[in-house]
């Protein structure tokens, strides 16, 4: 399921942005929800955000929109982000944070098509954006960017993420099919997410960028090249 969110503080404009997407929208597998600033910083925060897409008025008297979206950039940066407005002097401003398109609200119906199929197609092409587990008896959605390393355990896995840390009754290896490709095992017990590599150095390595919380971990002889292969890959990114 994609969810779609919708933020606009002008009600009316919020609805018509709503059934126009809702027009647009062919895969019934697609959610679309009118939402609030605040439910979703609390999101951002608690880390259950799970939008796909955002469709954002980049106006608000609430709060600092681009900001907001700084945020979202951070955490979920697999996000993609619509602006949506008339303000001419927001234009330059929403390129300090990653957008996806930017629409002008005088021409929604022409040009939202246009913006929606760019977003779900670098959706579809990014695949993976959550790992759905059972957790504590409960179902839980996991924002893949955020997962550092997944540790096998006797019986179970132990994800850790940025924030928080799960475990799951799923091996690695049902595990590996779940997750993208950047995904690497680096030893026997431990599946790491490439993105987050900091440095290599002999038969260890370091996670952690952009000054997020740092992880040591051995890397086996027969795993040195695969994660060699990724880490070369997404080192500059």
């Amino acid at each position: 399921m994609i969810r779609i969110g919708i933020y606009d503080e002008d009600r009316v404009a919020c609805q018509r942005t709503w059934q126009c997407i809702m027009e647009i929208k062919k895969n019934p597998d697609i959610e679309v929800i009118q939402t609030d600033m605040h439910s979703l910083l609390l999101a951002a925060e608690e880390f259950t955000f799970d939008f796909h897409i955002l469709v954002l008025e980049v106006v608000s008297v609430e709060v600092d929109v681009l900001q907001a979206v700084l945020e979202i950039n951070k955490k979920f940066p697999d996000c993609q982000i619509i602006y949506l407005t008339n303000r001419t002097d927001y234009v330059s401003r929403v390129y300090e944070t990653e957008h996806c398109y930017f629409v002008w609200k005088r021409e929604l119906e022409q040009v939202m098509p246009l913006a929606l199929y760019k977003a779900l197609k670098r959706v579809d092409r990014e695949g993976f954006q959550y790992l759905r587990i059972i957790c504590d008896r409960r179902h839980i959605e996991i924002p893949i960017s955020q997962i550092l390393y997944i540790e096998r355990l006797q019986h179970q896995c132990r994800i850790v993420t940025l924030e928080k840390e799960y475990e799951s009754y799923l091996s690695l290896k049902q595990l590996i099919q779940k997750l993208p490709k950047y995904f690497v095992r680096c030893h026997t017990g431990y599946l790491v997410n490439g993105k987050h590599i900091e440095r290599l150095s002999g038969k260890c390595m370091v996670l952690g960028k952009n000054g997020e919380k740092r992880v040591e971990l051995p890397v086996g002889r027969s795993y040195a090249e695969g994660v060699k292969e990724v880490y070369r890959k997404y080192l500059e990114k």
